[in-house]
């Protein structure tokens, strides 16, 4: 039913991220979702219509509302024509209720899985035709947003390109991007290889809400720093070292590092920010500022603290050793001008911290209970 006054309707569609928060779930075939779009279109579009309004104020949101409405239209008609309405509603790591094709001008690949809620795009697995190969299917949520997935696309190509000694070591800690393509309905998306095995830190730390132990903490920190002082050496800042964005293999103590959506190519500020982590970012980043190493290395700490059981802004837990404590606060001072600038120096006064704590490099066994439904 629509909204009954022009305010209302305007704040949906203000406020909507994709056709689905507008026209909702829609059910049956093609033609038969596109007579239950085109039923609310006509609904919205009664109380929209400008004719109906004679007060000034009130015919100017009209006329917002009413193209803003004839644009979610266009939207919703290009998604349900090419099959993919509905893909924002699927639940994160369960199948999808039937596979979903979609062709790019290189590949063809079915949708099984959905995968992910991001801040601006929907994760899917999916299977390449040519090969059967399992990727990850990356696409925004919004055609507003192409921006951020193209840019994770230039950064990521970027570092692929780097010599191939490099990549042997440090490729393994990146997702591999296989192509760029827009769908019917102008969203871009982004073909990744999957990382099978791995899991986000939001999900270790939903598995040990009081905190890891600090061994635990100690390698991941290692695999961390080591693929963002790489990744820095090649002129990109990643932006956005978050816990979702973090992987990590339990039993290999492999890592990967995420969505590189929000990276920094050479120079310039962090365009945008994840609005659920807002505390975990830097000051400068909210200044516009240009950023630098120092931002990246702020947000590891984070993530560190975080691991060890701590909220943004809350003091390093005791359970962390005292030099190694020291490391984490000086990487999260507030002025950057003061703050680590160099993930190699970092890395370095790390590995001293951590042999004064633990003695010599062992391996330190660490468990992830098992998922309980579609494996990343």
């Amino acid at each position: 039913m629509a909204p009954a006054t022009i305010r209302s309707l305007l704040h949906i569609l203000n406020s909507a991220n994709c056709a689905e928060d507008v026209f909702g779930p829609l059910s049956g075939s093609p033609d038969e979702q596109l007579q239950g779009a085109r039923r609310i279109y006509r609904q919205m579009a009664l109380v929209a219509h400008p004719d109906r309004y004679h007060q000034a104020k009130e015919r100017a949101r009209a006329t917002d509302a009413f193209q803003l409405l004839g644009r979610w239209w266009e939207l919703a008609e290009q998604s349900i024509t090419a099959g993919l309405y509905g893909l924002r509603s699927a639940a994160p790591n369960r199948p999808l209720r039937s596979p979903i094709t979609i062709r790019s001008p290189k590949h063809t690949y079915t949708m099984h899985t959905a995968m992910a809620v991001g801040d601006v795009c929907d994760v899917f697995v999916a299977r390449r035709h040519k090969d059967d190969l399992p990727v990850v299917l990356k696409i925004a949520r919004d055609p507003a947003n192409n921006d951020l997935v193209h840019n994770e696309f230039k950064a990521l190509s970027r570092l692929w390109s780097a010599p191939k000694d490099d990549l042997k070591i440090f490729g393994p800690y990146l997702p591999k991007i296989f192509e760029t393509f827009k769908l019917q309905d102008n969203r871009q998306i982004n073909v990744l290889d999957l990382k099978e095995g791995f899991y986000t830190l939001d999900e270790v730390c939903q598995a040990y809400p009081h905190g890891v132990e600090a061994e635990t903490m100690s390698w991941i920190f290692n695999r961390t720093l080591e693929i963002l002082a790489w990744a820095h050496q090649r002129g990109v800042i990643h932006g956005a070292v978050l816990p979702p964005h973090v992987m990590i293999h339990p039993v290999t103590h492999g890592a990967v590092l995420l969505d590189w959506s929000y990276a920094v190519i050479d120079s310039g500020p962090i365009r945008a920010i994840s609005p659920d982590h807002r505390a975990h970012y830097p000051p400068e980043v909210f200044s516009k500022t240009p950023a630098t190493a120092a931002a990246d290395i702020f947000m590891v700490a984070g993530c560190m603290a975080r691991l060890m059981g701590a909220d943004p802004g809350q003091p390093i837990p005791d359970t962390v050793p005292r030099r190694m404590a020291g490391v984490l606060r000086a990487c999260q001072i507030p002025n950057p001008q003061s703050r680590h600038n160099d993930a190699l120096e970092l890395y370095e006064s790390l590995q001293e911290a951590q042999r004064i704590a633990f003695g010599p490099p062992r391996y330190h066994p660490f468990k992830m209970p098992p998922r309980s439904h579609a494996a990343r």
